[in-house]
């Protein structure tokens, strides 16, 4: 590969030698043409005087003298009577039909001038159009100078015209004859001009073709080459120098001016553990920065110790952990060097680590962690990055400059594994430079990460499968980007092809099967660009398509127009998230497909049951990071810019501002004026308790005239509790500019770039701001503008430019759109900001291609407003969310019959009874009938189907689950018959459809689409004809009679009797829709899942916490509790539900604890919460959501350990707890247990009753 982009490049000099030579060319052409013009003009002027001597209003007319000259001849005549009249009059004829050619000719010529005149412009044009050209055209300064040449002889054919006119006072026929043969030569000679012109431009044309092809080559070309240096950065060799080798690479450094870093490192010291210098980053005195400023870190007598200076001097840290040498066969031990740089406070941390694949690092040694310094927010904070230029480097080839940092060596001995920077990956084979010999050296193993991040990119993968007419397609995703392509396979031969693509925020099936099958299927709902978890399901069963996101609630069906199945060969390829540049779309332009554009997360992609799709290895992929991020269920962009190439904003959730914190960002713009951040206590997420004060705090940041200000208060009406603070140097010259500001007590601080200080006093104490609160970037929607901003910003103008790298307290504050029109991941003004002096533009370099292709205008649905049009009239929680007071509760699917089936085995007792009446159809006949039905389960035995005569049992019909196969078993007045289907178990968790028909004494039994099986002799018992049973019986029946199994475990779904629906949920017990929900668990009424001690969990022997997220469909049930079966009178600890509110119980009566606290905060049974609990000997502190709540106590460490050796139990407790202490069970879901800071799977519960661990039928 590295070969034929070598040839390439050298293909690409040689085409731009040619391409060079040939501007010349044009260059020179453009010149003659500019002269040719000039020569025509003046030959137009020539024409024009020689018209004017043949025109006979004209008062030098040549006609007029030659009538002169007739008036004489008669004169003559009559003095000599020997003239002939004749002849004369002859003469006199012939001169005129001359002068009328005349005439015409110089029409003819005054025509072709003015035709020149437009070509001249329309050469002029393509002059403009192909000043880039860079294909050969020698043979056009060849013929440009023939056009010349004969543009000359034009001219001096009309001088010579000019002259003949003027001397035709003496003409005569023979000389009009002459003139008439030099103007019809010279017309002859124009033609033959512009036959040139017009060869020269069919040529230019040609070029312009060539010229577009070879842009879309070298276009293709650019993203093959990104494509391999994004290959080469995920290539895992460690890099190795020992002393002789004096390895030194440097690299982009994708750090940018912030208030905090973080360094880490895995690292393996060579033998005798050298002195190492294992990272260095410096920045020299420039614009940013009066002194030189950088991080190392290096191995020094084997211990590691950081040097810095941020500004305020050279400053170390020296950490006392011992390293030791490691062997290098040991590919999974490694030193795990963590640095975290606060302000001037440095943190490092030095632990031996065990990292195997898929798991998480394992402490070969006891860690140590130091910590020296304060971030002293009153002095220099940031470290002034310049992006694109700053550099790392591991080593240095200056020995000079390692002894004036304080350094023991310049040189870097051992294997370093993998280096990390403010979170993001340093590639160690891909570095701008190196000096010595660097070897290569077997790296750890890779982590297991969960999805892959794509931005407007691809993977491209190939799993030969096999076409069928039945296919499925399951993919989990979530997205932030209203159009892009999730999934792709089709034949470029056949133009067979089926795709799964986003658009205008719905999620669309665009297939063709061939033969005119074209269908398309759009979701009803277009809001699946929200960045939350979606999941579609499309299956192909009997010539109809089926697409269903997330829920029954959306799902739609389309017929297929014929039976054809998808022509694609047997090594397919699947492209998902987007196809790659060279990817050939023609066959299949006739279909409207999203190819790019997909900004998103991509879970998993399942097709039929074959396994999913190996994301993690595909052949090619551009713009794919494994592992995806979520908070708050939604997806969390890592980019940490944040681009408005035109007007736009971003709203988030608000931040806190207390008397001791910080805020950090940085932006870069031309406006004069520009909103940069804006936050205010009138504005709010969701509506709180309608007796909570109303928060009339608020800050903001934006320019003014170029200068920043910054305006915060505890109340914008009250001049005194608003103070402002305003820059004298302004910040509006298209470089990249860091903002800090602290609140240190009364005092308030502003740094921008770490170089000029603003600072004020402010007396008032109280916090700025809310979580609760909305948080606008670079402006506002266009309906919400408020309008009283004079009192809290001077300015709404919105931001043209970039907004980036944002802190909070000194850690990365992630942000997350609630809903925005900005670009994510990418600034486009970078682009458009040419730079003055030596910063770069595009930030990091090795990261720019991911940044500059992922250029996307993400733009969330806008929010539906009603009411005035100004902001400050305006709840937010009615603009932007949901408000928390007025919850609709989840739809019941369990009411009506749903494709996604019925979930059985909830309890022992789960059943659905069908009931027939007469009144419409007949009853079904035992002799002759038909049954059809789907179902799934993991489980090898199970009662799916009965139909008897239930006063005794002694006839019947039974279809069974036994030992994973379909048994059908029907009794009469003699000994039972048995068929079983032998052809395939069935319990694989894939859906299966039963076709089972009965005619007379024979039975058709069928499976999907494996071969049917016939018995003969079958009974047709004496069953009661208007009652069946699916999925188990009622506990009565199973009480008194001895039937072969239990109830079936699994999902069933459309249940069909003599082609009749049945509803399976009408008369039912203990069912449930079914759902595959991995990782979430729900709980039914009477239910409960029961876990060990909380002391059984995590590591810490003092950890006392729990953490759940929980959605409950009812008004009150039970969450989380500890307590114990023996003792619950006198020791527990419940966190229950209350008419919509959390409350907090704790009980320990031998301690003197009895503690009850109310959470008033509406639960709403549509959407997720999170609660937690941390207990302490002198405080208990709460969260639910964004509320946190302490509660003062004092008790003993013995008491703490008492609540740790309780039972933990989740939704519920045992009927005879619950009935003493009135807790009733919740009916919900539940995810993200975490014991002790231990994630707990529902699948580890030590008992559980009426729950389904991976089946929340409400997401």
């Amino acid at each position: 590969e590295a070969r034929r982009l070598k040839n390439s490049f050298y293909e690409t000099e040689a085409l731009s030698k040619n391409a060079l030579t040939a501007s010349k060319a044009y260059t020179e052409i453009a010149e003659a043409l500019r002269n040719a013009s000039k020569a025509t003009s003046k030959a137009k002027t020539d024409a024009e005087d020689a018209y004017g001597y043949a025109d006979p209003n004209s008062d030098k007319s040549l006609v007029n003298k030659a009538t002169s000259a007739i008036e004489k001849s008669k004169d003559l005549e009559e003095a000599a009577k020997t003239t002939n009249n004749k002849d004369n009059e002859e003469s006199l004829n012939r001169i005129q039909t001359n002068l009328d050619n005349v005439k015409l000719v110089e029409a003819d010529i005054e025509k072709n001038i003015s035709w020149i005149k437009d070509v001249h412009l329309l050469l002029d044009d393509h002059h403009d159009r192909i000043n880039t050209v860079h294909n050969t055209v020698v043979q056009a300064q060849t013929t440009l100078a023939d056009v010349q040449k004969r543009a000359e002889n034009f001219a001096k054919d009309v001088e010579d015209l000019q002259k003949r006119a003027e001397a035709v006072g003496n003409f005569n026929e023979q000389t009009i004859r002459d003139e008439i043969e030099n103007v019809t030569k010279s017309a002859a000679q124009i033609s033959d001009s512009l036959k040139q012109l017009d060869d020269v431009r069919n040529r230019a044309e040609k070029h312009d073709e060539d010229m577009t092809e070879i842009r879309k080559d070298l276009s293709v070309l650019k993203e093959k080459i990104k494509e391999a240096r994004e290959m080469a950065a995920k290539v895992k060799i460690a890099v190795k120098s020992e002393a002789k080798d004096r390895c030194v690479r440097e690299y982009i450094s994708p750090a940018h001016p912030s208030p905090s870093n973080t360094i880490s490192l895995k690292y393996q010291p060579a033998l005798d553990v050298p002195d190492s210098l294992l990272f260095l980053t410096m920045i020299e005195k420039t614009r940013g920065t009066l002194a030189r400023e950088f991080i190392a870190i290096e191995l020094k007598e084997r211990r590691i110790i950081v040097h810095w200076n941020i500004g305020s001097g050279n400053r170390k840290a020296t950490n006392s952990h011992n390293i030791g040498h490691i062997a290098a066969s040991n590919r999974y031990t490694w030193y795990h060097i963590d640095v975290k740089r606060n302000g001037n406070s440095m943190k490092i941390s030095v632990a031996q680590k065990d990292t195997r694949s898929g798991e998480s690092a394992k402490n070969m040694d006891r860690p140590t962690e130091i910590t020296v310094g304060e971030p002293d927010a009153t002095n220099d904070v940031i470290l002034n990055t310049e992006p694109g230029k700053t550099r790392i480097s591991i080593g240095h080839s200056s020995p000079t400059l390692a002894s004036e940092l304080g350094l023991a060596t310049h040189q870097f001995n051992g294997v370093l594994n993998e280096l990390t920077v403010d979170g993001q990956n340093v590639p160690l084979w891909v570095f701008a430079s190196q000096n010595g010999n660097c070897d290569g050296s077997a790296g750890g193993p890779k982590p297991f990460v969960r999805g892959h991040m794509f931005r407007d990119g691809f993977a491209q993968i190939l799993m030969p499968m096999t076409e069928r007419r039945d296919t499925s397609i399951s993919i989990d995703f979530s997205a932030y980007s209203p159009n892009g392509l999730l999934y792709f396979r089709g034949s470029q031969e056949t133009h067979d092809f089926i795709a799964i693509q986003l658009h205008n925020g719905g999620v669309e099936l665009v297939a063709n099967f061939g033969q005119d099958s074209k269908v398309v299927a759009s979701s009803t709902k277009t809001s699946y660009a929200d960045g939350r978890d979606h999941k579609i399901t499309t299956h192909r069963r009997n010539n109809t398509i089926h697409l269903r996101v997330d829920s029954e609630d959306d799902h739609v069906s389309v017929a297929v127009p014929n039976d054809s199945t998808l022509d694609i060969n047997y090594d397919v390829t699947h492209f998902v998230g987007g196809v790659p540049p060279d990817f050939d779309k023609a066959p299949f332009s006739d279909s409207e497909i999203q190819w790019n554009g997909f900004f998103g997360c991509v879970q998993s992609v399942k097709l039929n049951q074959n396994p999913e799709l190996d994301l993690d290895n595909p052949m090619r992929s551009q713009r794919k990071e494994p592992g995806c991020e979520s908070r708050n269920n939604r997806l969390m962009p890592t980019d940490r810019v944040i681009g408005f190439s035109k007007a736009g904003y971003l709203i988030s959730s608000g931040i806190e501002l207390s008397s001791d914190s910080s805020v950090s960002f940085n932006f870069r713009t031309r406006n004069s004026n520009a909103v940069l951040m804006y936050q205010s206590g009138r504005f709010r997420r969701r509506e709180r308790r309608q007796d909570e004060e109303t928060d009339k705090t608020f800050f903001a940041f934006y320019l003014f005239n170029g200068r920043l200000i910054v305006h915060l208060g505890t109340d914008s009406l009250d001049r005194t509790k608003r103070p402002s603070l305003t820059s004298t140097n302004s910040y509006n010259d298209g470089r990249i500019h860091s903002v800090f500001i602290a609140r240190v007590g009364p005092k308030i601080e502003v740094r921008v770039d770490d170089r000029e200080v603003l600072r004020t006093e402010f007396s008032d104490l109280t916090t700025i701001g809310s979580s609760g609160a909305q948080l606008f970037l670079g402006g506002f929607p266009e309906k919400i503008i408020p309008k009283n901003k004079n009192q809290d910003m001077g300015t709404s103008e919105p931001l043209i430019g970039c907004l980036s790298d944002f802190y909070y307290n000194y850690e990365k504050m992630p942000v997350i759109p609630e809903s925005h029109q900005a670009t994510l991941g990418y600034c486009a003004y970078d682009d458009e900001l040419a730079p003055e002096s030596d910063e770069p533009t595009t930030g990091d370099e090795q990261k720019a291609s991911e940044r500059k292709n992922s250029k996307l205008s993400l733009q969330l649905a806008a929010p539906t407003l009603s009411g005035p049009d100004h902001y400050e009239s305006l709840a937010v929680g009615h603009l932007l969310a949901m408000t928390q007071d007025t919850c609709s509760n989840i739809q019941d699917t369990t009411k009506s019959p749903s494709v996604s089936g019925v979930r059985y085995g909830v309890s022992s007792s789960s059943h659905s009874r069908i009931n027939f009446r007469n009144d419409t159809r007949s009853y079904p006949d035992p002799e002759n009938f038909k049954l059809t039905f789907s179902f799934r389960t993991v489980k090898k035995n199970g009662m799916l189907w009965v139909w008897a005569n239930y006063k005794f049992y002694t006839r019947y019909f039974y279809l069974n689950m036994e030992g994973g196969f379909l048994s059908l078993e029907a009794k009469g007045h003699k000994q039972p018959k048995i068929q079983r289907y032998n052809a395939k178990r069935l319990n694989d968790n894939e859906w299966h459809r039963v076709d089972l028909r009965k005619q007379g004494r024979e039975v058709r039994l069928q499976v999907d689409n494996l071969p049917p099986q016939l018995m003969k002799d079958m009974p047709s018992p004496k069953v009661m004809k208007r009652r069946m049973y699916v999925g188990g019986v009622i506990s009565r029946h199973k009480k008194n009679f001895t039937l072969p199994f239990d109830g079936f475990v699994g999902c069933i779904r459309n249940f069909e009797v003599d082609d009749q629906v049945c509803d399976l949920v009408e008369a039912s017990r203990d069912v449930i829709p079914c759902a595959d929900t991995q990782g979430v668990a729900y709980v039914h009424s009477g239910g409960y899942a029961s876990f060990g001690a909380l002391r059984e969990f995590g590591l810490n022997p003092t950890g006392t916490d729990f953490n759940i997220r929980f959605r409950s469909s009812q008004p009150n049930g039970l969450i989380l509790s500890l307590l114990s079966n023996a003792n619950h009178t006198t020791a527990r600890l419940t966190t229950h539900i209350e008419n919509r509110g959390v409350v907090f119980n704790a009980l320990l009566v031998k301690y003197g604890v009895d503690i009850s606290q109310r959470i008033d905060f509406t639960i709403c049974d549509n959407q997720w919460h999170e609660f937690s609990v941390l207990l302490g000997t002198t405080h208990f502190i709460l969260r639910l959501d964004d509320i946190r709540r302490e509660i003062p106590v004092q008790i003993p460490s013995e008491a703490i350990e008492v609540f740790r050796s309780l039972p933990v139990h989740v939704g519920g407790v045992s009927p005879h707890v619950a009935s003493i202490h009135k807790l009733n069970s919740t009916e919900g879901c539940f995810k993200d247990l975490q014991l002790s800071g231990v994630f707990v799977p529902f699948e580890k519960a030590k008992r559980t009753n009426k729950v389904v661990p991976d089946g929340c039928p409400y997401i």
